[in-house]
Parts: structure tokens; C-alpha cells; sequence
């Protein structure tokens, strides 16, 4: 979303249409009054301080801002999906997928000097091309927000948690203090379950994104010596028909973690751990 480090105030003044406008017919003004006569100098330099002071207090003014904000947010939400998407990753996923798309260009280029015999065929191949784009871009964002997700877990302090935690139950007597900690086991073992189905998408979602890899350079190394387009038709439809299992199977692995699971998601999941951690410590006490 644009902030006011992104939007240029000035330049958004500058380009409004009444701004513009007023340009324009003050530039038609000085033209009819007479080329580089008095009255057209007078017109343009009063035109000149006019504008200068406009671009000096417009763009500053709160109202200014708060009207070319809204019609930022409103062009963001009318925005492509595949361009929201794209416009989340982060730099080395953007170039990642900029590198896949200019070969996807060139293979166009190279599919348009065949014949035109093989045209429809072709056109066909392109389309299922551009789906498979759009499915890359999409496991790149999973990809992304798995990885944060795992970046900011640490499966091994949650074992030792565990661990220390289930060693602790051996010598409690207090019935009450063996139901808070035995609670507090069974969120820590669901914690580190959800860690490892969290990884195992983020295994699948990079698989996806190579087998897509190989699959687009499979097809540009064709598209300079090819003789039979069916064969890149067919194979295109069993990748198709395998990223789609692999979506069903990604579906099937039962886990609450959604893929825009952030980091300050997890710091207040760790707070309240702490918070019920110090619960029970004085109900112990």
C-alpha cells in the first residue's frame, strides 16, 4: 500500500488535471495576445509565480495529501491480483519471478516466427503458460510467509520446553498445578506440530516453484528447434494436472497456521506463553 514515503506530493500536484489545465490555457493565453510581445511576457511570468506558489503549498496542504492517498488506496484495490501479489514479495522473490517471465516472453518471440499452421495449437500452449506464471507467483508469496513463519520459530527451543516441561509433571503433587502445566504441554506440542506442517508446505512450495522452473526452460529450449508442439502440449497438461494434486495434497494437511501467519503474530502467541508461564508459577507458589 503507498505510504507518504512513496507518493510524490509535489509531482501529484503537478500532474492534477486542474493544474494542467490552467497551464495549458495560460500558454494559450500568451499565444494569442501576441508572441513574445509585453502582454504574452506578462501573462507566462505571472503564470510562472502562480505555479510556483501552487506547487510550494498545495502539495503541503493535509487536504492535498489526504485526497491523493485516497486515490491510491482506491487504485490499489481495483489493482490485478497477480500484481498485488507480485508487489508484496520481497526483492530476490520479485527478480526470481522477472527472470521466468522474460524467458516466457522470449518463447513467444520464438513462437511467433512458426507457422501459422501451428498457431492455434501454439496460442493454446501460451495461455496454459501464463496460468503456470500466475500458480509461480502465488507459491512464491506461500513460499515467503511460510519462511517468515519458520524464520521466526525454533524448533528445538520448543523441545526443550517440552522436554523440561513433561520432566517437571514427574514431581508435581498439586492436582490443580498438574492440569495448568499438562494445559500448557499440550499447546507447546501443538505449536511444534503446527511448526512441522508449516515446513513441510514451505518443502512443497519450493518444489512447485523448481518443477515450474524447469517446466518454462523445458519449453524455451523447444521453442528454438521445435517440430512438435503436441509434445509441449502434453507436457504442460501433466504438470498442470500435477500441480493441481499437489494443491489437493497441500489441502490436505490439516493445519490452522494460514499463510499470512506474521511475526508479530507469533511474538504475542510467545507473550501469552510467557503470561501463562508465570500463572502458574504462583499458583505453585
Amino acid at each position: 500500500m503507498s505510504t507518504d514515503k512513496t507518493i510524490n506530493y509535489t509531482r501529484e500536484a503537478f500532474l492534477h488535471p486542474v493544474n494542467l489545465i490552467f497551464l495549458l490555457t495560460a500558454s494559450i493565453a500568451a499565444f494569442v495576445a501576441g508572441g513574445p510581445g509585453p502582454a504574452s511576457q506578462l501573462i507566462l511570468l505571472t503564470t510562472m509565480g502562480v505555479e510556483l506558489i501552487y506547487l510550494g503549498v498545495v502539495p503541503r496542504t493535509e487536504r492535498f495529501q489526504n485526497s491523493i492517498k485516497m486515490r491510491h488506496m482506491r487504485e490499489e484495490a481495483t489493482m490485478k491480483p497477480d500484481r498485488r501479489v507480485y508487489q508484496g514479495l520481497d526483492e530476490a522473490s520479485q527478480k526470481r519471478f522477472l527472470v521466468l517471465r522474460h524467458i516466457s516472453n522470449q518463447i513467444k518471440q520464438n513462437f511467433a516466427r512458426l507457422p501459422r499452421s501451428s498457431q492455434v495449437l501454439l496460442d493454446n500452449i501460451t495461455t496454459k503458460m501464463e496460468g503456470l506464471l500466475t500458480n509461480y507467483l502465488v507459491n512464491l508469496d506461500l513460499l515467503t510467509r511460510y519462511e517468515s513463519y519458520l524464520n521466526s520459530s525454533s524448533e528445538q527451543a520448543l523441545k526443550v520446553e517440552i522436554k523440561a516441561l513433561e520432566k517437571e509433571l514427574n514431581s508435581v503433587t498439586s492436582e490443580k498445578v498438574r492440569e495448568i502445566k499438562e494445559r500448557r504441554l499440550s499447546i507447546l506440542n501443538k505449536r511444534l506440530e503446527k511448526l512441522n506442517k508449516a515446513r513441510e508446505k514451505f518443502q512443497i512450495c519450493e518444489s512447485q516453484l523448481e518443477t515450474i522452473e524447469d517446466t518454462i526452460r523445458y519449453i524455451y529450449e523447444k521453442s528454438m528447434t521445435m517440430n512438435n508442439p503436441e509434445e509441449i502440449g502434453f507436457q504442460l497438461d501433466n504438470l498442470i494436472n500435477d500441480l493441481e494434486e499437489t494443491a489437493t495434497m497441500m489441502e490436505d494437511i490439516e493445519d490452522d497456521l494460514p499463510p499470512t501467519y506474521t511475526v508479530l503474530q507469533q511474538l504475542e502467541e510467545q507473550q501469552s506463553n510467557e503470561s501463562k508461564r508465570s500463572q502458574a508459577t504462583k499458583t505453585a507458589n
